[in-house]
């Protein structure tokens, strides 16, 4: 079967695809389903390694985002680098909620997926390798109580108060 498909600007397969991807939200999850983007993304990256016309890096971040779903380990450090270059994300999205769609993709990889899938790391570290400037602290330990409320017992107001932290590990 020959199937022609194009866009008022263009025809590039990036063009084509993306196009009915944009934005990517967390309702993107509904519209473009693990199995298919299975099937279709290797078409997808063709626009990747396409010499003539060569995808511009505006485009690269939506194929990254698509390419998160299947595998988001490639997606986070492909959205790394195109980050370090000034202009290169499209202004109809962002370099954080590209950072984001990717970081909540290994959840999906690894609910019922027969081939899993490596984690994309949860303290917004990517690779010692990398550059450090584009890794992100660990976040702080939740702090025991909340601050300038002693909790009941000795100093408390009415030795009643609720307002006491229960839930973190550092919590008695």
């Amino acid at each position: 079967t020959n199937v022609r498909a194009s866009t008022w600007f263009g025809a590039n397969v990036e063009y084509v695809h993306c196009i009915n991807m944009m934005p990517f939200t967390p309702a993107t999850e509904d519209l473009l389903p693990r199995a298919f983007v299975k099937h279709e993304y290797p078409a997808l990256a063709t626009s990747l390694t396409r010499k003539v016309p060569a995808i511009v890096d505006q485009w690269k971040g939506y194929v990254y985002e698509n390419e998160a779903i299947v595998d988001p380990v490639a997606a986070w450090h492909d959205v790394i680098e195109l980050g370090q270059r000034s202009g290169a994300v499209d202004s109809g999205s962002s370099y954080t909620n590209m950072l984001y769609w990717i970081a909540t993709r290994h959840k999906a990889t690894q609910e019922g997926d027969d081939d899993g899938g490596d984690e994309v790391p949860s303290d917004g570290t990517h690779d010692a390798n990398d550059d450090a400037a584009a890794q992100a602290p660990a976040p702080a330990p939740a702090p025991t109580q909340v601050p300038g409320n002693p909790g009941p017992g000795p100093g408390s107001d009415s030795g009643s108060s609720t307002a006491q932290c229960t839930d973190s590990p550092g919590c008695a």
